[in-house]
């Protein structure tokens, strides 16, 4: 992707390969806050479909299970 702006119309894409490749659905996704993940309309597709935003802080190993 060459802006972040590109993220709502993958992430449909992303969702579905990450699920058919584990077999369950996605419940909860961490990201940062650079952007990204933070439109309405994503935010919006995740209400729809189930899926928990869980905003993290970056460089902070307690939120990524090494701690």
């Amino acid at each position: 992707m060459k802006t972040k702006y590109e993220v709502f119309k993958k992430f449909p894409e992303f969702k579905a390969e990450v699920e058919k490749l584990i077999g369950q659905s996605i419940k909860i996704l961490r990201y940062e806050n650079g952007g990204e993940y933070t439109s309405k309309e994503l935010v919006a597709f995740w209400k729809y479909g189930g899926i928990k935003g869980e905003l993290i802080f970056p460089y902070n190993p307690q939120h990524n299970g090494e701690a």
